[in-house]
């Protein structure tokens, strides 16, 4: 992708962002920590972009219900394995 491409998609992603009312978050993990851990406990998590994903969206998904519990919440990823299971390791 070119920078003429990059910056058109980049202003279309501005522009949605200045016209709704978006809450921006994210996560960090210490991969040190993360590769101190047997390959036995990282299992449960999946790869550390799973293990950042889902701790956070559980958190998301935690906050909308609580503030909307008679709503149905659907969250849609491109991660195989986006399981009900994983999010349960995320207690909140």
């Amino acid at each position: 992708m070119g920078d003429e491409q990059r910056d058109v998609i980049l202003k279309e992603f501005i522009n949605v962002i200045k016209h709704n009312k978006l809450i921006p978050f994210g996560i960090g993990l210490h991969m040190e920590a993360w590769r101190s851990l047997s390959e036995k406990e990282t299992s449960k998590f999946g790869t550390p972009q799973h293990f950042c994903f889902l701790n956070l969206m559980g958190s998301v998904a935690r906050f909308l219900i609580s503030q909307r519990p008679n709503d149905i919440l659907h969250i849609v990823s491109d991660i195989s394995d986006c399981s009900i299971a994983r999010f349960r390791l995320f207690p909140g």
